[in-house]
């Protein structure tokens, strides 16, 4: 913007200067507008040792200048002043270059600036935008002040607040719509604490933890509701089990000559895989023959195969 002021600061300038009746009005307003500021501006900060003023005010000093002398070469090109003659031609392309440059090298710092500085009102505007329908739409809750600080690593939005405490759960949702406007930086309220503050937090505290432990203590109990209950279940399974292995001994007794025999689930091994088989433990009666004993030995084995529904079962006589 400052190059545009200065610019055509310069344009009304040497149009004035170019009229028959001359004035000094018009000269007198641009240079009070683009080069009186930032002059005396660089001598305050000469005088109060802030250099930053001196530099930024020096740069805007040598800036308008350019371009005030820019204005006046183009409008006297337009209106056809005569021209300086040049040496060679060569000379003349040297100092178009140079003025190109130098217009060049004052300008581009300027356009930065100037994204720097929309950027800059962009995010202000958001702040504000942000902090009056997101905070101030809190009811009972007034705005103090806020600052925007940002190190290059970390930015932070702080915001002072009066009237209603902002609890914690709100907070964080505030935080999370940060993002809606564009602001890519931290939250943090500043407010006071309300009278009995720690004392409520406290038994919010107190609260959250006895029910935190009663919800621990109920679902201990239902783990272990739900481990009795297949410790129950294993038990009758096993109680069948052996009313079952007492029903198929007492069956295999009334039909064969056993003396005692005990039917169970056995696990066996070869040292690579397990297996878990219906095995029949028999203790033969002492008067019967061999050739008989195999026998009867493979009839029980083909009756424990459709009692206990397998066919892989195992019969092994206890000597």
């Amino acid at each position: 913007m400052d190059l545009f002021v200065a610019f055509f600061g310069g344009v009304a300038g040497i149009l004035a200067a170019s009229r028959s009746i001359t004035t000094n009005v018009v000269p007198g307003v641009a240079i009070a507008t683009a080069l009186m500021p930032p002059i005396c501006t660089a001598g305050y900060g000469i005088a109060s040792g802030r250099w930053e003023y001196f530099y930024g005010a020096s740069y805007l000093y040598l800036m308008n200048c350019i371009m005030i002398s820019l204005a006046a070469t183009v409008v006297c090109l337009y209106l056809r002043y005569p021209k300086f003659s040049f040496v060679n031609e060569s000379q003349k392309k040297k100092v178009r270059a140079g003025i190109g440059i130098i217009v060049l090298a004052i300008s581009i710092p300027s356009a930065f600036f100037y994204y720097n500085l929309l950027q800059e009102n962009a995010q202000n505007q958001n702040i504000k935008e942000y902090i009056d329908k997101e905070i101030l739409s809190i009811p009972g809750v007034y705005l103090n002040n806020y600052s925007y600080l940002d190190d290059g690593k970390k930015a932070i939005l702080n915001v002072n607040l009066s009237g209603d405490y902002v609890e914690p759960d709100s907070l964080a949702a505030l935080r999370e719509r940060l993002l809606g406007y564009n602001l890519a930086c931290d939250l943090k309220i500043i407010q006071p604490q309300p009278i009995g503050f720690k004392e409520q937090r406290l038994a919010a505290l107190k609260t959250d933890i006895i029910s935190e432990l009663y919800e621990n203590s109920h679902r201990t109990i239902e783990t272990k509701d739900d481990e009795i209950a297949v410790l129950k279940s294993e038990i009758k399974k096993l109680v069948q089990s052996q009313e079952a292995s007492n029903l198929i001994t007492k069956l295999a007794k009334t039909q064969y000559d056993i003396e005692e025999m005990a039917v169970d689930i056995l696990v066996y091994s070869d040292g690579e895989k397990q297996d878990t088989i219906p095995t029949a433990l028999v203790d033969w009666k002492s008067k019967l023959s061999g050739s008989k004993r195999k026998e009867q030995e493979i009839k029980l084995l083909e009756l424990l195969k459709v009692q206990l529904n397998s066919e892989n079962v195992r019969v092994i006589e206890i000597k």
